[in-house]
């Protein structure tokens, strides 16, 4: 495969699947769920920018230490963290969860606003460099 072909890996899988066991659903009496027990691992989907696609091997990504926890500011929102690691250089593009279990989920980073306050920024995608653990935390 040419360098110049860019491969990307569709890890959103991993947030569904770590969210989807996580989250803190809306109006929760819970306030921390416990760490996970085990690492939970999905296959990634490749693809590629080229005209002819070859399938390449799934890639195992595996998220690990994960914990939920209803929002300290007393709303209706919760959070979830966890470390994610890629074998292979990746990007974590959108999440997605059940509607069960939360009616939206977003991924969002605290950023110094130009009033000296912190706010929350949206992210559009996170980079998982091939095995380093990224890690999503408060």
């Amino acid at each position: 495969m040419s360098k110049s072909i860019k491969t990307t890996t569709k890890a959103a899988a991993v947030a569904t699947i770590a969210l989807g066991l996580l989250l803190v659903g809306c109006g929760s009496d819970s306030e921390e769920t416990k760490p996970a027990e085990s690492t939970t691992t999905a296959a990634a989907e490749s693809t590629t920018t080229a005209a002819t696609t070859t399938e390449a091997p799934a890639a195992e990504i595996e998220v690990s230490d994960a914990w939920a926890r209803k929002s300290p500011m007393k709303t209706t929102a919760g959070a979830a963290y966890m470390k994610i690691t890629s074998p292979i250089d990746d990007a974590l593009v959108g999440a997605s969860v059940d509607a069960s279990i939360a009616g939206m989920v977003e991924i969002h980073e605290t950023v110094m606003a130009e009033d000296d306050s912190m706010k929350m920024q949206h992210v559009d995608k996170i980079d998982l460099p091939a095995g380093e653990a990224v890690e999503l935390k408060p």
